[in-house]
């Protein structure tokens, strides 16, 4: 590996010359991983998911940092989709030789009517669907469960040993289904919506237990930037950026971020 996690945040700085560096950087060294690298060649060329080619990378170091101060590594995925980051967690855990304890929530389907017409309808006279839209969080129906299950058992093993929570994050059930556990990493990749998100964060943030990890995606808007066209990376929604704004306050510092993926360690 080139570092580890704590080289880079020791060096890391919020500005929009060393977040395009960081997030090329890490581009770059995906590649020369090779079980990295075949993993994210799968996820494009099958449209399993989205996601920087940087990504991969920044899980390995988390991943690893976690690993060699805590032992059997807890991660917690909110907003699964078709499974690609805990498929790659577990991948990595497997390469690497370590255990790792899994828990995914999601609804595991989609809550974007197939029909165009039905699409229209809904975009023009409802405020929810078109509230959701601009935000990133409408997807079409699917078996997202199945397709979860299949990458993960073609590069990570048994998906029974995943604990797998089907719902909303906003549910008070599944957050009870989970209140009592501890995790060295979260990541909060559901809903888009300002409330939704504010509610992930209120929520799951203080089950990351001390020194572990909260993990933000889109949630790059306000970073220090460049003008737009010298931007190198696409930035995230003003609505989950601003929610993140009471994490800092929850006792956490931001102290890595990765094109839209912002890394907070709780102190």
């Amino acid at each position: 590996m080139n570092g580890t996690l704590k080289t880079w945040t020791s060096q890391y700085r919020n500005t929009a010359d060393t977040n395009d560096h960081v997030f090329e950087k890490f581009t770059t060294l995906t590649d020369t991983i090779d079980f990295l690298k075949e993993h994210k060649d799968f996820v494009e060329a099958n449209d399993w998911g989205m996601g920087f080619r940087a990504f991969p990378y920044l899980w390995l170091l988390i991943l690893a940092d976690c690993n060699r101060r805590f032992g059997v590594v807890s991660a917690m995925e909110i907003g699964v989709f078709k499974g690609q980051t805990i498929s790659l967690w577990g991948l990595i855990a497997r390469q690497r030789g370590f255990e790792i304890d899994i828990s995914a929530i999601s609804p595991f389907s989609g809550n974007q009517p197939n029909q165009r017409c039905v699409r229209s309808f809904k975009k023009r006279f409802s405020r929810q669907y078109k509230a959701r839209k601009e935000a990133g969080s409408l997807y079409y129906d699917d078996d997202y469960y199945q397709q979860t299950r299949e990458i993960f058992e073609k590069f990570a093993g048994s998906f029974d040993a995943v604990h797998v929570y089907k719902g909303l994050s906003t549910s008070s059930v599944i957050y009870k289904a989970v209140a009592a556990k501890t995790f060295e990493i979260i990541y909060i990749d559901g809903d888009h919506s300002f409330d939704a998100v504010k509610s992930d964060i209120s929520w799951y943030a203080p089950l990351v237990r001390p020194r572990g990890y909260l993990v933000m995606d889109d949630a790059g808007f306000s970073l220090p930037t460049k003008k737009f066209e010298d931007t190198h990376f696409y930035k995230g929604y003003e609505s989950v950026a601003r929610a993140c704004e009471a994490i800092a306050g929850m006792g956490f510092s931001n102290v890595l971020n990765v094109g839209h993926n912002r890394i907070y360690r709780r102190d």
